[in-house]
């Protein structure tokens, strides 16, 4: 093997071992981002029930409920929670809606 083929097979490896260690590097990317959707989904579902038990929502979290349909049965809970990197995740749910207690 002369010097410009050990030379020629360096680089040829380089350039093979760089484009494997920038798709691991992006794969690890989107973990980290495939993770915090997740959580923020999972906080999104938490919220949700809570919204639809009629407890207080937490912190960060948007909720909208509003009367659906022709008859005053339904109504249709939003819930928009944006996790800590930015991403937002909504979620809506039909909820039949609690009659009222007389007192």
């Amino acid at each position: 093997m002369s010097l410009l083929e050990a030379l020629l097979a360096t680089v040829i490896l380089s350039v093979v071992a760089i484009g494997c260690l920038e798709g691991t590097r992006g794969a690890a990317r989107l973990q980290r981002r495939a993770e915090e959707i997740s959580a923020t989904t999972m906080r999104a579902e938490s919220e949700m029930s809570r919204a639809v038990l009629g407890l207080p929502v937490g912190d960060g979290v948007s909720m909208q409920r509003v009367p659906y349909g022709a008859g005053n049965r339904l109504d249709m809970v939003q819930i928009t929670v944006t996790g800590t990197a930015g991403e937002r995740v909504q979620l809506a749910r039909l909820v039949e809606r609690a009659p009222l207690r007389v007192r």
